[in-house]
């Protein structure tokens, strides 16, 4: 991580795009918030575990008066994409046809929300019932880094009730648990999504020492995934398995509750010690 002035990045991250800058990007910030130094995207939370990372990422808007706001951020040639998995897109107004598009315009889905003229009936209901009234959502294609999205009103000729129509990527769970009212997206300008990462064949050599995909220490392995690997803890350890020697081994025997008889903690696992006569039971299994 870096404190805004001199990166130290031994023993921190692997690679610049990895690099996690903290600074205020307001004035009344209270304090300084951790952003993907290669982005400008906010950090919220990372999970070394699944190698995703959530991030706030800008909608897309457009109004009655004219006004719109197209903001997209570029994830090649990073080891980030959108999570396939964890992501939805979105639209949400009165007569909206959204698309989510490639740059050249191609088209990989979209969804269209039609109008209710009792919307007061969604504040019953959570992102669940975004089934295209008001709001829709659809799946996002896979390896996804790079996206636009068009905004466009089913019916030209109709008069829509709602000022302004959006589309958005969004974490789906994050959606569906606090978007109780689809409508509320009008009073945000970004929202959470989540990336994945690997390390692809370039970082490899860096992360394990060497070109092998299986384990490549007593404490951390690799296995391939698609044209990136996903590294892990073994069993016992923990850590950061994207640094070098970045996982520990957990000392179970400072819990006494984890250490019992006379099992001894080490770095190969637990040992037993026999006592005879005692028959002990592994406090791992």
């Amino acid at each position: 991580m870096d404190g805004g002035g001199k990166s130290d990045r031994a023993g921190c991250y692997i690679n610049d795009w990895f690099a996690i800058d903290c600074n205020n990007q307001s004035a009344v910030a209270s304090s300084p918030k951790p952003f993907l130094k290669s982005f400008k995207l906010e950090v919220l939370n990372i999970s070394l575990q699944h190698g995703t990372v959530r991030v706030n990422y800008p909608i897309f808007s457009m109004c009655a008066n004219g006004t719109k706001t197209e903001a997209s951020v570029d994830l090649a040639p990073s080891p980030f994409v959108f999570s396939q998995f964890a992501n939805k897109f979105l639209a949400v107004g009165c007569d909206n046809f959204a698309s989510l598009t490639s740059p050249n315009g191609t088209i990989f889905g979209g969804c269209r929300s039609v109008c209710v003229s009792n919307t007061t009936l969604l504040e019953n209901n959570n992102g669940t019932s975004c089934n295209g009234t008001n709001c829709c959502q659809t799946s996002i294609p896979s390896n996804l880094q790079l996206f636009n999205a068009t905004i466009e009103s089913i019916n030209r000729e109709s008069q829509s009730t709602i000022d302004c129509k959006y589309a958005f990527l969004a974490e789906q769970m994050w959606f569906e648990v606090n978007l109780i009212n689809p409508f509320e997206i009008q009073n945000m300008s970004q929202v959470p999504v989540a990336l994945d990462w690997g390390i692809n064949t370039t970082l490899f050599p860096l992360v394990t020492g060497n070109n092998q995909s299986s384990s490549y220490n007593s404490s951390s392995s690799c296995s391939n995934k698609s044209s990136t690997f996903t590294c892990f803890c073994k069993s016992g350890f923990e850590g950061n398995p994207s640094l070098p020697q970045g996982c520990s081994d957990i000392n179970e025997c400072i819990d006494s509750k984890m250490c019992l008889g006379a099992w001894n903690n080490s770095s190969t696992g637990w040992n037993n010690s026999q006592v005879p006569g005692i028959t002990l039971r592994d406090p791992s299994a």
